[in-house]
């Protein structure tokens, strides 16, 4: 059963990234993102069953997987959309902000937080922010906000998930901030290059397999 689920995941991220290069009608592309979103879903959902009762850290990687999933829904709609007065973009930021919450949590339960991570966080997040939204690139309207919390929280998040020293966490995480700066990218020069949405969502939808595989450790 996962093996067949992880064949189907991967066909149906190839024919999504077809069609995303090609710039089909947007609501097979969001068809196609939802029903990959959900096989990550189910995936992780076959692994997190047995380790329920047994490990907290799985209730907590599941329900940011879900998250996940809710987050891809609302971006799908966000298409060749800018920042600015996009509602739908908002919640996409609060649902991934939620998910990046909960896997915090089970990565520090997997490994204790160190302290000394702290002092990276304020010049991480900084970092990623200048990079999301550089002013003459993105105009980020009424977001900046959600969007300062939001380098935040996934900056939080890498370094939890580097913290755990545990490789398909690790890789997740980095294919989850390294897809979100080409995302900040692909909302200004998408149209002019059409791999970088496609680069955007083959990393992404890697990263997310490996944080749903983990939960069969």
């Amino acid at each position: 059963m996962v093996k067949e689920l992880i064949y189907t995941y991967f066909i149906s991220l190839f024919i999504l990234l077809i069609v995303t290069y090609r710039n089909r009608r947007s609501g097979l592309r969001i068809s196609l993102k939802v029903f990959t979103s959900l096989l990550f879903v189910g995936i992780a959902f076959l692994g997190f069953r047995p380790l329920a009762f047994s490990f907290n850290y799985a209730y907590f990687i599941f329900a940011g997987l879900v998250f996940s999933a809710l987050g891809d829904l609302l971006l799908g709609f966000t298409h060749n959309a800018s920042y600015k007065d996009n509602s739908m973009l908002r919640d996409g930021i609060i649902a991934f902000s939620l998910a990046h919450i909960t896997f915090i949590s089970g990565f520090n339960i997997i490994q204790l937080f160190t302290q000394y991570l702290l002092l990276f966080i304020p010049l991480g997040a900084a970092t990623l922010f200048i990079l999301l939204t550089r002013p003459k690139l993105i105009d980020t309207g009424n977001l900046r906000l959600p969007l300062v919390l939001y380098s935040f929280i996934i900056i939080t998040m890498v370094l939890t998930a580097l913290n755990t020293n545990m490789s398909l966490l690790i890789i997740g995480a980095l294919c989850f901030i390294v897809s979100d700066i080409i995302l900040g990218i692909a909302f200004l020069y998408g149209e002019k290059h059409r791999f970088l949405p496609v680069l955007n969502l083959l990393i992404y939808y890697i990263g997310q397999l490996c944080l749903a595989l983990f939960l069969f450790k």
